[in-house]
């Protein structure tokens, strides 16, 4: 499913750029409104998630989750920089979640989700990204394209003028960011969406703090299920590991970085539900 923000607008036509363009400005307009109420995700008979409910190994990745959402409200304070001799500086978590199906790996990611936009009271603390529209609706998210302006041609070519400030006003509040179904998103893709957080999140100006200082971003998904249909994913990162000299090189390079970072942090669902 293409969302508005997968069309290129240099190739759209004039009428459809400008619906683009059109719903764009009514969404910045509600969020800088702060309109739009918190959104909760539910169960298909509507009854909410609970982080009661949840269980085993999803308990525990829940419990990692919400004890770095604590640890980041402790460093918030600048009290308590103050009173401790230990103080340093806050690590963001960088979490991988890999699971086969039917382990629960949907019903983890709305419980985070609910727990963290009860917390904060707001939409825009947790964002949920997927490869596809049929994926990102699955989890209440939308497509990683659209999310991060990402070119569905070209990852490595540079988001507009008002995509950019549509990302700003979303990501001006995003303490928790969750990818899910990573197996499906290639190297440029998952690279692309870092460095557009990295210009956009937190009113800008952090582009040389890893995806813009968002605290917790988690990748979720099952490495055996299907792959990118572009360009390598996660699984060849090995292969595909760019040199010293290409580091600093495009989209596909950091996406490599960054399924490495993920990678020193795993967490299983082992578990089938």
């Amino acid at each position: 499913m293409c969302q508005p923000n997968d069309v290129d607008h240099d190739m759209a036509p004039s009428w459809l750029s400008n619906k683009v363009s059109e719903a764009e400005h009514q969404e910045e307009e509600l969020r800088s409104t702060a309109m739009l109420p918190v959104t909760l995700p539910t169960h298909w008979d509507g009854s909410l998630y609970s982080l009661d409910a949840v269980e085993g190994d999803q308990q525990d990745i829940l419990l990692e989750v919400m004890n770095k959402v604590c640890e980041w409200i402790r460093y918030a304070n600048p009290d308590n920089k103050i009173k401790s001799a230990l103080w340093r500086p806050f690590q963001p978590m960088r979490l991988t979640v890999i699971g086969a199906a039917g382990t629960g790996k949907s019903v983890l990611v709305n419980t985070i989700v609910t727990a963290i936009r009860s917390l904060f009271n707001h939409n825009d603390a947790v964002l949920v990204a997927a490869p596809t529209g049929a994926v990102a609706h699955n989890v209440g998210g939308t497509t990683i394209h659209r999310m991060f302006g990402i070119n569905i041609w070209k990852a490595d070519k540079e988001p507009s003028q008002g995509v950019s400030k549509r990302m700003a006003s979303m990501l001006r509040s995003t303490f928790a960011l969750i990818v899910d179904e990573c197996s499906m998103i290639s190297q440029p893709v998952l690279g692309a969406a870092e460095k557009h957080a990295a210009m956009t999140a937190h009113g800008g100006g952090h582009a040389q703090e890893d995806w813009g200082g968002i605290p917790i971003v988690i990748l979720v998904g099952d490495d055996f299920q299907l792959p990118p249909t572009q360009s390598d994913g996660a699984f060849q990162v090995v292969n595909t590991l760019p040199s010293k000299s290409e580091q600093n090189i495009g989209a596909k390079a950091n996406g490599c970085r960054q399924f490495l970072h993920f990678s020193t942090h795993v967490m299983k669902l082992t578990i089938i539900k």
